[in-house]
């Protein structure tokens, strides 16, 4: 049971790992320093989705029927880059309204 559910996240975190990364990248404005800062968040974002997917991986292989944990770590990606992306929508509305007159 759990290998199958396993075979059936691992194409989901295909598409969230560069949602993640894209909306990361995205949460700051331009700097000269570059980018490292933002980089690191998303890999480690990236990596604890993962960590978790293997400790759940593990517990529903003890115990079957607690096969919908095998999903939690998409939907702590999904929330995450939903929160990066009202977060975006909300900075980028306050500097449209103050640039109008």
């Amino acid at each position: 049971v759990s290998e199958g559910h396993y075979k059936l996240t691992m194409p989901l975190l295909a598409m969230l790992y560069p949602m993640i990364a894209l909306v990361t990248l995205l949460a700051g404005g331009y700097r000269r320093s570059g980018f490292g800062r933002r980089v690191i968040v998303a890999i480690a974002v990236a990596a604890t989705i993962q960590v978790l997917l293997f400790l759940l991986r593990e517990r529903v292989q003890v115990s079957p029927g607690q096969w919908p944990l095998m999903y939690i770590p998409h939907a702590l990606g999904l929330i995450y880059i939903a929160a990066l992306l009202r977060w975006l929508s909300r900075s980028r509305r306050r500097l449209w309204q103050a640039a109008t007159p």
